[in-house]
């Protein structure tokens, strides 16, 4: 029987190389194809988990790191007074200063357990300056109560997690806030909010487990960029707004 099967395969080589061709055919086109796009149109019905809708970025000089700590507060001073006049400017709902998330690359990885180590993950952390407008600016809210994120953490050791991040860290819990977050021996934060996962545009296309602090107490104090980002209210054109600003 087998070798009969054998010799009617022989017989047909020609159309069953023709039939394995389009096989061939069909699967490149699939994998090739039809995966990538279904990919990307699944990664853009993810939520962003922020809106960049009608907001700016100014930069004088991208990034500084100044010796002289009296040219540095010089800066800052300047750059303060910047950002009170754009927040005084007519149509401007919000204002902060630093390169913020998610227009920038700027972040720092960081692994992030629960007490006993078991569930380790790696996460971004972001900072804003305490004081500023950054939730607002991208309209981060709250999942549990919907409503914005405060800009002053409490406890002093707060932190804010992606509620990805959170269910990696502490995948059998449902609540997280005041839970306790291990860096390492001898780092840890006290859980103080739980924001929706949030997508990094120039990134993937899926969300990344995120963690933000505050970078200072002071606003400006001890930050590492010169950009202010703001947000105007809604009812403006941005086109309008841009070309008038």
């Amino acid at each position: 029987m087998i070798r009969q099967i054998l010799k009617q395969m022989w017989n047909n080589r020609r159309s069953n190389a023709w039939i394995v061709a389009e096989l061939i055919l069909v699967t490149y086109f699939m994998w090739g194809v039809i995966d990538p796009v279904y990919t990307l149109l699944s990664n853009r019905a993810i939520p962003q988990g922020y809106s960049l809708h009608n907001v700016f970025s100014v930069s004088t000089r991208g990034f500084w790191f100044y010796t002289e700590r009296d040219r540095a507060e010089r800066e800052m001073q300047a750059l303060e007074q910047a950002l009170l006049l754009i927040r005084d400017y007519p149509g401007v709902e919000a204002a902060s200063i630093g390169n913020m998330y998610p227009l920038s690359n700027v972040h720092f990885s960081k692994n992030l357990g629960n007490q006993d180590s078991t569930n380790m993950t790696n996460t971004r952390n972001y900072m804003f300056s305490q004081g500023g407008d950054f939730f607002k600016i991208f309209r981060i809210n709250d999942i549990y109560t919907g409503e914005l994120l405060p800009s002053t953490i409490y406890p002093e050791d707060g932190i804010y997690l992606s509620e990805d991040a959170a269910h990696r860290i502490f995948p059998h819990e449902t609540s997280y806030v005041g839970r306790r977050v291990y860096e390492n021996d001898t780092t840890s934060y006290t859980v103080a909010g739980i924001f929706p996962p949030l997508k990094q545009e120039n990134m993937s296309g899926q969300p990344t487990p995120v963690f933000i602090t505050v970078a200072a107490s002071k606003l400006g104090d001890s930050f590492f960029s010169n950009s202010i980002v703001f947000r105007i209210r809604d009812d403006l054109s941005p086109t309008v707004f841009a070309a008038q600003f």
